[in-house]
């Protein structure tokens, strides 16, 4: 069943991430991003890191939250001068450190997801970006061209990314280094999604297209 609940006091959350059973938001309050975490399953919320802009009149935020090896990485970026914060935050489970930065210029951070034992996540929400892949020591970008979206599957048991490119290309990666071109789509394609193994898009004209 569900029921309506007030995830924290933000004023923006833009990511869910779940790190050791616990779960997390992050997002927005007032001029600084915010990161808050709930033991008890999203019933209390504890405010676990804040930072402010980098300049004063700017809002920070925390565009997305993703974990990899058993740990949880965000990094702020400035709402006005699109400037990313100098290094991310990272929770161990017990403890903050600072780590390595995982966003480059005016990079957002958009859809991280775990993949093939690393994180995974595009530069903006909205445009055709980068996908970077982060090891937890270093973040580089991969892949043949820039991608609006991407999902991750499994084929025969083995687990697939497929992404939407910026041409309308669809490429799938097994390990993130090879990626294969396996159809074009309509070029007004913005979103990809399966559903067992169907392929659809979505499109900025109101469309859903479906492979085959």
């Amino acid at each position: 069943m569900w029921s309506n609940r007030s995830a924290a006091s933000l004023i923006h959350v833009f990511d869910m991430a779940s790190l050791n059973g616990d779960l997390w938001v992050v997002g927005a309050k007032g001029a600084n991003a915010v990161a808050y975490r709930s033991v008890d399953g999203g019933s209390t919320w504890t405010l676990m890191m804040s930072e402010s802009p980098l300049a004063a009149g700017d809002y920070a935020r925390y565009y997305f939250a993703g974990v990899v090896g058993g740990s949880l990485y965000i990094q702020a970026s400035d709402l006005y001068s699109l400037a990313s914060h100098t290094s991310s935050k990272v929770f161990n489970g017990a403890s903050w450190s600072n780590g390595p930065r995982l966003l480059q210029g005016s990079m957002q951070g958009h859809r991280a997801e775990s993949f093939a034992g690393k994180l995974v996540y595009l530069g903006w929400q909205g445009s055709a970006s980068p996908l970077t892949v982060f090891d937890g020591t270093q973040a580089r970008s991969v892949g043949p061209v820039s991608f609006w979206d991407y999902t991750i599957d499994s084929i025969g048991g083995k687990p697939r990314l497929v992404a939407l490119g910026y041409n309308g290309g669809i490429y799938q990666t097994y390990d993130l280094v090879t990626f294969t071109k396996i159809t074009t789509a309509p070029l007004t394609s913005v979103s990809i999604a399966t559903i067992g193994s169907t392929l659809f898009v979505g499109g900025s004209d109101s469309g859903i297209y479906r492979l085959g």
